[in-house]
């Protein structure tokens, strides 16, 4: 064991020319086949190197709408350096994790670079005294269905939308500051609005718009589960391999074969209704005539 411990601190200390965080101890001679079993090892264990950590304060919160309406929080903080990282953001979690953490602008923070370089939030040190908390009733409205067209305080979701559904149509090029510039500059309002002509010619005529504009031209070509996938239908990859054509899900005995539960029922009863939904189905059936 000695010599295990020398060992440990020797990789531990050591500069590599990669990232570890631990060493893992193993019986030897490797036992059969028979005994290698995923979680349940009985011939080797990890041992992971302690955490490096430090000491932090709390700058400034920011809270993020994703695509499918849940809110995260980053914090920003007084930037420290953790094993030659420099770092000045820490994910929270979700909005309820946040809530649990009770963390505001001024606390005191220990900070830990976890697996892989990972910064984290470890504890909390010390609170103010005067706990002032952001309001956070604006962000009640979000939820899966929300967001589907712009409009007053969605530009978060709705832009969210727009970069997973160009993901999903593997359209290249395209990151998610470009749907922004997109939206605050050049009228992007729905969720198809770029597949317009019209719309296409208003944006600026260099290398960049001419490549994305010709792949535009080609999305009719993306499988209709890719389509679906990127426009949030709630249902599983497994299920959606299964939808072929869009007149399926006027089928009951369709919707029977996929096997949902009644929640997952009516969570996609209600997908289908919304009336956003309903004029992208519209639009996705005319092009992919």
């Amino acid at each position: 064991m000695a010599q295990v411990r020398q060992w440990q601190e020797h990789y531990y200390q050591t500069p590599m020319p990669f990232a570890t965080d631990g060493i893992v101890l193993k019986t030897f001679p490797t036992p059969k086949i028979e005994a290698w079993q995923t979680g349940n090892s009985s011939w080797s264990v990890a041992w992971k190197y302690p955490y490096r950590s430090t000491i932090s304060k709390v700058k400034d919160l920011h809270f993020r709408v994703g695509r499918t309406g849940l809110v995260s929080v980053i914090a920003e903080i007084e930037p420290v350096e953790l094993d030659s990282k420099k770092v000045s953001r820490l994910s929270l979690g979700t909005l309820k994790s946040w809530q649990k953490k009770d963390l505001l602008i001024g606390d005191t923070i220990q900070v830990v670079l976890a697996g892989h370089g990972i910064p984290k939030l470890e504890s909390v040190i010390w609170r103010l005294q005067e706990r002032i908390y952001p309001d956070i009733i604006r962000f009640k409205h979000f939820n899966y269905f929300s967001c589907l067209v712009i409009a007053p305080s969605c530009q978060q979701q709705f832009i969210a939308r727009l970069n997973w559904l160009g993901k999903q149509l593997k359209i290249k090029g395209i990151s998610e500051a470009t749907w922004r510039e997109w939206v605050e500059d050049y009228n992007l309002t729905e969720l198809t609005t770029w597949l317009s002509p019209k719309w296409q010619n208003g944006l600026p005529n260099n290398k960049k718009t001419r490549s994305l504009i010709a792949q535009f031209k080609d999305v009719d070509k993306q499988p209709l589960a890719s389509w679906l996938k990127g426009l949030g239908i709630p249902l599983k990859d497994k299920e959606l391999s299964l939808v072929s054509e869009l007149s399926q899900f006027d089928d009951p005995k369709f919707l029977d074969r996929l096997g949902l539960s009644l929640n997952q029922k009516g969570k996609l009863n209600r997908w289908l209704l919304e009336p956003e939904i309903q004029d992208i189905l519209a639009t996705i059936k005319e092009i992919k005539k």
